[in-house]
């Protein structure tokens, strides 16, 4: 699943090794409209080859568990690779495919773990990109929808390393108290009981820190803002139009057309509008 940067490198690549830079930036000038380079970009046979993903690459093309099972596994070569924006988003694709309870009270049966397994794989992404909140919510979605016995003491586990990243140590620790007695009603062997004890032991005993809580980084947090996003201030406006510095004036030429000069120099970091 290529993010759209990359196709629009390739594009980029094709346009300089085919010697059209000239002719594109005749098409860019000062008095082109947005809808005429639209037109003349698209209409390049390597914006059709380069732009335009391959059928089914980016969307799906019918619901069912096999266009799940696709995304779920595309998702997960992505999150090995640590491509996690990409892997979120195949992870979303097979969520939205596979087959969900109906309306109408169904039961949440054999069919529905395609889906179980596809939120949980979203949700140790979500950890991985600090969403704890959402990485919680899908755990429990997980469970709730039939995740496989045999796994489901790694659910109950990152409930509670969420928790601990959120600074909720009770809920953590009263969390990892039913996994330790779930155990004995899951299907593992020995070895993997031992194991899993062995994890919950290490996390119960952070959960004794109140400094355990892990700040939220700040590197995804593109990916999850909903809210405006508003420029910095300009410093000194203009009294005429405020969104634009005075060190600004607009200028209009018959070859230019309407364009923005510079008054005085202006330093780097400077927000001109």
């Amino acid at each position: 699943m290529t993010s759209f940067k990359e196709l629009y490198s390739k594009f980029r690549g094709l346009l300089q090794q085919s010697w059209l830079t000239n002719d594109v930036a005749a098409h860019f000038g000062p008095t082109a409209t947005l809808d005429s380079m639209f037109k003349y970009l698209w209409s390049r046979p390597e914006a059709q080859q380069e732009l335009l993903p391959p059928p089914g690459n980016l969307c799906i093309n019918r619901k069912g568990e096999s266009e799940a099972e696709k995304f779920r596994n595309e998702g997960n070569r992505l999150y090995k690779e640590k491509k996690l924006e990409q892997a979120l988003l195949a992870y979303n694709y097979s969520i939205l495919a596979a087959p969900h309870p109906g309306l109408d009270g169904e039961i949440v049966g054999p069919q529905h773990e395609g889906l179980s397994l596809a939120f949980a794989n979203r949700s140790a992404v979500l950890y991985e990109m600090a969403q704890y909140k959402y990485a919680l919510a899908d755990a429990e979605r997980a469970l709730a929808f039939g995740y496989p016995s045999s796994k489901r003491h790694r659910l109950y586990e990152r409930r509670a390393k969420c928790l601990q990243a959120m600074g909720k140590m009770e809920e953590a620790n009263a969390v990892l108290e039913e996994t330790l007695t779930a155990l004995a009603t899951l299907a593992l062997d020995e070895k993997e009981v031992t194991a899993a004890k062995n994890s919950i032991s290490k996390l119960k005993s952070k959960c004794y820190d109140k400094q355990n809580k892990i700040p939220a980084t700040l590197r995804y947090q593109h990916v999850f803002y909903t809210g405006q996003a508003y420029p910095p201030p300009v410093s000194q406006p203009r009294s005429d139009l405020p969104c634009l510095s005075d060190a600004i004036s607009i200028q209009y030429t018959p070859i230019r057309g309407r364009h923005l000069v510079a008054n005085r120099d202006i330093r780097p970091g400077k927000t001109g509008f």
